[in-house]
């Protein structure tokens, strides 16, 4: 910006008389004018270009919502807290009837039975981690649910809330214990946990969400669930 200021000077200074100095004094007016106007449109272009790339992002003009920076913030602080968990942990208890966990965790009938589980569901029965199904669980008289969630940039969770939550509340009201896994037992199973305790406790968003974090440690690390669990506060009116 500054070579071309500089260039337009010269021009101007080499068309004025050196021994004129009236109109060395208009021709100075005339140059800074100038200059002003170069300046401003470079800048204004420079600055143009600058707006459209991370408009183009979303990250300049586009605040991140306020709840979803919230929810973000929750599972960094307990991400960072790197809270010691085993593998062969027994099922981490959400609330008297629900537990969370791992595929890991839901082969052992035998953890499973000293729990009191009753009830089983299966988030992402296609992973190949996940070796479990129907018939493994039917040798226990546990009831199975299962869903072919995957745990991704664009799969939307909350088409499998309604199902999830009578599922529950069927093993509720038998007085029984729902166990709720996916292969990390953070993402998929993680979302249905945190939204079924919103509707269940009718809680915000945020308790929901440390509550649940505080049984299973880190959960939600996937940012389009972090999103869709935000979207599903918002519906309800359960933001704060």
């Amino acid at each position: 910006m500054r070579k071309i200021i500089r260039s337009t000077y010269s021009t101007y200074k080499s068309e004025v008389p050196d021994d004129d100095t009236q109109k060395m004094s208009e021709y100075s007016t005339v140059e800074h004018e100038i200059s002003k106007k170069i300046e401003k449109k470079v800048r204004g272009s420079s600055f143009s270009r600058f707006s459209r790339a991370r408009k183009n992002k979303g990250g300049y003009f586009k605040k991140k919502d306020i709840h979803l920076r919230n929810v973000n913030s929750i599972v960094k602080h307990y991400t960072a807290l790197q809270k010691k968990q085993s593998p062969y942990d027994p099922p981490y208890e959400i609330l008297d009837h629900l537990f969370l966990g791992t595929a890991i965790q839901s082969r052992d009938i035998k953890q499973l039975g000293f729990v009191g589980i009753t009830h089983v569901i299966n988030c992402e029965a296609e992973h190949p981690q996940v070796d479990t199904n129907e018939i493994f669980y039917s040798k226990a008289n546990i009831k199975y649910l299962e869903f072919e969630c995957k745990n991704d940039d664009e799969y939307d969770m909350q088409q499998h809330f309604e199902d999830t939550f009578n599922f529950i509340e069927d093993c509720r009201k038998e007085d029984g214990k729902c166990f709720l896994y996916s292969p990390n037992g953070r993402d998929t199973s993680g979302f249905l946990a945190v939204t079924y305790c919103m509707i269940f406790k009718k809680w915000t968003v945020i308790k929901a969400l440390e509550h649940c974090s505080e049984a299973r440690g880190k959960i939600l690390l996937n940012e389009n669930f972090q999103r869709q669990l935000v979207q599903f506060a918002k519906d309800r009116e359960m933001l704060e």
